[in-house]
Parts: structure tokens; C-alpha cells; sequence
């Protein structure tokens, strides 16, 4: 190839390079990472009972997925950490994209106690998560608006018959990281 062919498909990479970043573009993925305070919106799925008397066990997400959520970088991956779920908190991995769009996935094992009308009982089961969303900038700090999908398999016994999917929207503010330093 001639050197002339060479310097234009050089210029011409550089270009598109620059009208990219003009119009605002970039193909680095923003620094989401940082303490957020997350607030999950109104769970469907998993009901206890039929019709009017259905209960909502909701109880297998908002108790952990309620407050604080950290996000860290660890090699360019993204720990997503809920330090509410179980003994040591919850962990999933992800990523987030330059389009800002981000994503976490993972699967834990939840124990707690609920009432279901016959008093207290233990429950246990596996949760396999998969969440996605968007991160917009509000001022110096990042807001995330998002979903997760959550499988129940109760008891981690693999049976379809007592498993559940909840669907949980949820936003969540950056409380500090990056150039962030409080909510805005």
C-alpha cells in the first residue's frame, strides 16, 4: 500500500474521532462507581394466595435492596455491593457501557424469616439476578434508573413449582465517588 493511501485512512480515523468527541460522544465508559442510596420501586411477582387475598413476597428483594449500594472497579469490572443481603452483604458483577448503560448479574443465597399468615418462618432460596438501566448525570453526581429481574428458587431445590420472578424498577442517587460529593 502506497504511503499516501496509508496517511489517508489515518486522517480519516482521526476525524471520525473528532466528530465524535464534538458531538459529545466518547468510547470510554463512565466512572459510575461510588456509595449510592438506592430505592427500589413497587415489586410484582411472587404472590402468596389467589385473587384479592394474594400477598405480595416482596420480601425476597426489599430487604436488601433498600439503602446503600457501592459500586466498585476492580480490574474494569464493576462490583455492584448490597451491604444489607445476608451476613456480608450481596455482590454482583456487571459493567457499565459508553452509552451509559449498565448491567449486573449474579447469584446469591437469601435467609431471613416472614410471616405468611401462620406465623414466623424461615425461608431460604436462591436468587439469580439480572439487572439493567441507565445512568444520566445530575450536576457533579450520577442518578441510575433501572430493573432487576430476580428467580426465586425457594428451598435451592430446583423444583419449578415453588419458584417465583420479581421485577423491581428502581432509581438510585450517588452519594459520593468520582467527582461527586454529596446529592444533588
Amino acid at each position: 500500500m502506497s504511503r499516501l493511501m496509508v496517511l489517508l485512512i489515518m486522517l480519516a480515523g482521526c476525524a471520525g474521532e473528532e466528530k465524535s468527541s464534538e458531538e459529545g460522544g466518547t468510547d470510554e465508559a463512565p466512572d459510575i462507581t461510588g456509595k449510592y442510596q438506592i430505592f427500589p420501586g413497587a415489586a410484582t411477582g411472587c404472590t402468596d394466595g389467589i385473587g384479592e387475598d394474594a400477598i405480595s413476597e416482596n420480601f425476597w428483594v426489599i430487604e436488601w435492596a433498600t439503602g446503600l449500594l457501592q459500586i466498585s472497579d476492580t480490574d474494569g469490572y464493576l462490583t455492584y455491593s448490597f451491604p444489607l443481603g445476608g451476613e456480608e452483604g450481596y455482590s454482583f458483577d456487571g459493567s457499565v457501557m459508553s452509552n451509559r448503560g449498565f448491567n449486573l448479574y449474579g447469584e446469591v443465597i437469601f435467609e431471613g424469616t416472614t410471616d405468611r399468615g401462620l406465623g414466623e418462618e424461615d425461608v431460604m432460596a436462591r436468587l439469580s439476578v439480572d439487572g439493567a438501566g441507565t445512568a444520566a448525570m445530575n450536576e457533579s453526581c450520577w442518578k441510575l434508573s433501572g430493573s432487576l429481574t430476580v428467580t426465586v428458587d425457594e428451598n435451592d431445590d430446583g423444583l419449578e413449582s415453588n419458584d417465583c420472578v420479581l421485577d423491581v424498577p428502581f432509581e438510585a442517587s450517588q452519594l459520593s465517588g468520582g467527582s461527586c460529593t454529596g446529592v444533588r
